[in-house]
């Protein structure tokens, strides 16, 4: 099955231009180990980008765009790692935070839907797919196979004869 959920880059490219569109400057205490973690990241250190990021994470005074960025970034690294739980819950943050455009919402859901799937959180995936992804026909494949692992047959029946 085809899955499908944001690169590396996209959750990075959505943070910079949340900052930027708003214009925006981040803290030293942050913007220093979130760059630190992105170069960690592309030379594929996770656990030191990790690291990084919870040094960010840990800056007092943090402002709605910062805290952002560093859950766009974790949600990065988590993803680039293959831990898809984790990658999940920090889609799920994004999507409930509040900051992100409609679009955006729509990027961090898909990416939310698959990484719950491919983590074996079938319910979560139903549930995101049928919160925000119900019109969205290439995900109507991941709903199906989402009830077919659970052994919901009454719901697969239902989703594929609606």
């Amino acid at each position: 099955m085809k899955f499908l959920y944001l690169g590396v880059g996209c959750a990075m490219m959505l943070a910079g231009a949340m900052g930027a569109a708003r214009g925006e400057t981040m803290s030293p205490a942050v913007g220093k180990p979130l760059l630190a973690a992105e170069h960690m990241l592309a030379a594929h250190k996770y656990t030191a980008a990790l690291a990084d990021v919870a040094q960010a994470d840990a800056a007092p005074g943090k402002t709605p765009a910062e805290s952002l960025a560093i859950d766009q970034l974790r949600a990065s690294i988590d993803a680039a790692r293959g831990d898809h739980a984790a990658a999940a819950v920090d889609y799920a943050a994004l999507v409930n935070s509040g900051l992100l455009s409609g679009a955006q919402v729509q990027q961090m859901a898909e990416a939310e839907a698959s990484t719950q799937y491919q983590a074996g959180n079938y319910a979560g995936a139903i549930a995101t797919i049928k919160t925000h992804l119900a019109d969205d026909a290439r995900f109507h494949p991941v709903l199906l196979q989402s009830y077919y692992q659970m052994g919901n047959c009454t719901a697969l029946e239902g989703a594929m004869n609606p």
